[in-house]
């Protein structure tokens, strides 16, 4: 009889050391969205903007990264543009995270510096200057760069920022990509195709981008995860028949999740299905 006593202490100690145990073995990650090609304010970015909000949210994400084409078609005017509104707030209405903002060729043909401007008017709009280093702690540093004019002074800046680098994971965001399987852009032209291959190759862990409407995922070349998430609200574009890893004409996004050792990357479509899924590793 005096044994029922201590069996349900014991239950709850073996309840605990079990939860702390689970808990330990979790990983923490560190949690971005890329998305590129957005800004049109048609029916399909909004969708996207709803399944990013409730994936970003299940999965403790810090923020967004827009990979260009932010706004269609030729950017925008001025500073106080109603498109601010109609192409990104409204569609992101119910997100708070703060998006990292990259240039794309279409944003060029606009007011540029209005897009710097516009940080200090949007609660949630971050782009410092045409680009720029975000820091997340000792785990990841985002480095997003303006492919639109990648001269010999930006390629100084980001050789610097990345030796410089304490953190576990590299990651540069811009628009242009360096290999891309889709029918309508295709490879990087040059002398961007070098000039980012030499900033790029063996230095950094991902190279993240758009301007292909679709989701693709290259595979590791020279030492970088090279992928594509352009499918975020423009019309999609087919892809060529060549074989890599992933590639989908789907609208959809990409989910990057770091922790010290680890990267998971997950491709989602517009309602929240994960077409493809990767790790690599800091073992």
């Amino acid at each position: 009889m005096k044994y029922r006593y201590l069996i349900i202490p014991l239950s709850i100690l073996i309840g605990v050391v079990m939860f702390l145990y689970s808990q330990k073995s979790k990983p923490s990650y560190l949690g971005l969205i890329a998305v590129g090609d957005t800004g049109t304010g048609e029916v399909a970015q909004y969708k996207i903007g709803e399944t990013m909000n409730r994936i970003c949210k299940e999965e403790n994400c810090v923020g967004y990264v827009l990979l260009g084409d932010v706004i269609y078609d030729k950017g925008v005017s001025s500073v106080s543009d109603e498109q601010f509104k109609t192409k990104f707030e409204e569609p992101y209405g119910e997100i708070s995270e703060p998006f990292y903002i990259a240039l794309g060729n279409h944003d060029y043909l606009g007011c540029v510096e209005c897009y710097e401007a516009y940080s200090t008017m949007s609660a949630k709009w971050r782009m410092p200057s045409r680009y720029y280093k975000e820091s997340f702690g000792v785990t990841l540093d985002l480095f997003v760069i303006n492919t639109n004019n990648f001269d010999d002074s930006q390629a100084s800046w980001l050789s610097g920022e990345i030796q410089k680098s304490q953190a576990s994971w590299k990651i540069v965001a811009g628009h242009h990509p360096l290999f891309s399987n889709d029918l309508v852009h295709g490879d990087a032209e040059e002398p961007l195709k070098t000039q980012l291959q030499k900033a790029l190759c063996g230095k950094v862990d991902v190279y993240l981008a758009g301007h292909a409407h679709n989701l693709q995922y290259l595979g590791k070349r020279c030492g970088v995860n090279l992928i594509v998430s352009g499918a975020g609200g423009a019309q999609t574009y087919e892809l060529k028949k060549d074989e890599i890893p992933f590639a989908s004409d789907q609208h959809g996004f990409v989910l990057i999740q770091t922790s010290n050792d680890k990267l998971s990357i997950h491709f989602y479509d517009e309602g929240g299905k994960v077409l493809y899924a990767f790790d690599d590793s800091k073992m």
